[in-house]
């Protein structure tokens, strides 16, 4: 395991909107109204409360995993 792989396990990476948008193929404002329905998680971080979005999240939403991905277990 190389020290990347490490850092990647701990650190989980996370995007901004923006960068979320893109790897989806939507607006921005697509992606925030997805979030607020609870289509997909976000966490706010700073003072402002500027939205981040975990990777493994939206690979797990683009491979339609809908239901874990925001963290709601499948029933």
């Amino acid at each position: 395991m190389t020290q990347s792989d490490i850092t990647m396990a701990r650190f989980p990476r996370m995007l901004r909107v923006g960068e979320a948008a893109k790897l989806l193929h939507v607006h921005p404002n697509t992606l925030r109204k997805w979030n607020a329905v609870g289509l997909i998680h976000s966490y706010r971080i700073g003072r402002r409360g500027d939205r981040r979005f975990l990777v493994a999240d939206l690979f797990k939403f683009l491979a339609g995993d809908h239901a874990t991905a925001n963290g709601i277990p499948r029933s």
